[in-house]
C-alpha cells in the first residue's frame, strides 16, 4: 500500500520543465489511477525527449506505483543527481524510499528539500510519518510541533501508541516524564 499522505504530482510547473513531448495523456492516465497506460504514455514522452524532466519524474512514480519502487528508485536517484536543485525529484524521491520500505531515506530526502526550500510544507508533512515508520515518534512529534503542524486524529493515536510501546520496550526504563509530556503534547489522557 503507498505510504499515506501526499502523493507527488507531476506538472511542467513542478519541474520548471516545458518539454515537447504530450504528457496529458499521461498525467491524466495516472491521476485516474490507470498505471499501465500511463506507463505507456511516459515511455512514449521520453522516446520524444529523453531528458523531458517531467516526463522521467512521471515515468519514476508510476515505476512505483506499479510495485517497481528499486526501478524507479535507481531512476530518480539519477534524476536528482542530474536535477540536484530540483525539490519535485527529492519529493518522489521520499516518496518512493517509503513505498520501498525506507523511511531514513525518505527522511533524508525530505530534509534535503527542505535545505533547498524551507517553505515546502508538504516536505514538513511528510517527514512526521517517515519519521514515525523510521521508528522515531517522538522526533516525528517534536517537528510537528515544532512546524505548527495539526496532526490528524488517527496519525495522532498512532504517535501516541508508538511511544508507549517504545517506554514498554525499555521495560519501563528511560525517561517516564518525557514519554508522559509528548502524550500530553499529543493530548492523550493522563495514564496515572
Amino acid at each position: 500500500a503507498p505510504p499515506t499522505g501526499l502523493r507527488p504530482t507531476v506538472t511542467p510547473a513542478a519541474t520548471g520543465n516545458h518539454p515537447q513531448a504530450p504528457l496529458a495523456p499521461a498525467r491524466a492516465a495516472r491521476d485516474a489511477g490507470q498505471s499501465h497506460p500511463a506507463a505507456a504514455h511516459y515511455a512514449a514522452a521520453l522516446r520524444h525527449d529523453p531528458v523531458a524532466r517531467d516526463a522521467y519524474l512521471g515515468a519514476a512514480l508510476v515505476e512505483a506505483e506499479r510495485g517497481y519502487p528499486r526501478a524507479a528508485l535507481i531512476r530518480l536517484d539519477a534524476a536528482a543527481a542530474r536535477w540536484t536543485g530540483q525539490t519535485e525529484y527529492w519529493m518522489a524521491l521520499g516518496y518512493v524510499r517509503r513505498l520501498a520500505g525506507d523511511p531514513h531515506g525518505a527522511t533524508r530526502a525530505y530534509r534535503h528539500v527542505l535545505r533547498l526550500d524551507p517553505s515546502r510544507v508538504d516536505a514538513r508533512r511528510e517527514m512526521i510519518p517517515a519519521l514515525q515508520q523510521a521508528g522515531r515518534p517522538r522526533a516525528a512529534l517534536r517537528y510537528a510541533r515544532e512546524w505548527g503542524l495539526a496532526l490528524p486524529d488517527a496519525q495522532r493515536t498512532a504517535l501516541q501508541q508508538d511511544i508507549i510501546a517504545g517506554q514498554i520496550r525499555r521495560g519501563g526504563r528511560g525517561d517516564p516524564a518525557a514519554t508522559q509530556r509528548a502524550l500530553q503534547a499529543l493530548g492523550a489522557p493522563n495514564p496515572g
